[in-house]
């Protein structure tokens, strides 16, 4: 058991699980963690050799908005409730660097409102330049989310967005580039 786990901005806290290492394997499994004022629990896998890494998560209420600006945050919380899958191959070079078109990822939230969705457009695009985050806001005043599903693939992210609405069923966003969102630069 682990009391608190402090990097960067961030704090994880009560955090319990099993580790273990078996001929070049590391996997933790069964880790449970309080998570941005929510709770969590995951699983991963990590080959020391072939540096690949499976990463498997269930989040509940945890506040969305503490993971987008870290720890201090004190405005209004945003409760986020779901399942990530993460698969990385050649996951680090030689050199350490990450190359993201090495990453699979898929984070589809299992509960979700309108200001869940307004909170990630405030957060990758803060200058609403991107008129697809435009054409979102509009469809949000006519109808309801019931999911999302984000989706990363070989360096693009994609977004779906369903909705429980006759007028409007799903609003997808495809092949956005990660590497030129403005969050990413230094």
């Amino acid at each position: 058991n682990i009391a608190e786990i402090k990097y960067d901005n961030f704090i994880f806290s009560d955090i319990s699980g099993n580790f273990s290492i078996n001929q070049n394997l590391l996997y933790l499994n069964n880790v449970v963690l309080d998570l941005f004022d929510g709770s969590s629990s995951f699983n991963m896998f990590y080959d020391l050799i072939k540096k690949r890494m499976s990463f498997k998560a269930k989040i509940n209420n945890s506040d969305l908005n503490r993971f987008f600006y870290g720890a201090k945050y004190s405005g209004n919380k945003i409760p986020v409730s779901a399942t990530f899958d993460l698969s990385m191959r050649n996951a680090f070079s030689d050199t350490k660097t990450l190359n993201i078109n090495n990453i699979d990822a898929v984070l589809t939230l299992t509960s979700i409102t309108k200001e869940t969705i307004l909170s990630i457009i405030n957060f990758t695009d803060p200058q609403n330049n991107n008129p697809n985050s435009s054409k979102l806001k509009f469809a949000l005043k006519y109808a309801e989310p019931v999911s999302a599903k984000i989706a990363l693939y070989s360096g693009m992210l994609n977004l779906n967005i369903g909705f429980n609405s006759k007028l409007i069923k799903e609003f997808t966003i495809d092949r956005i580039q990660i590497n030129k969102l403005k969050i990413f630069k230094k």
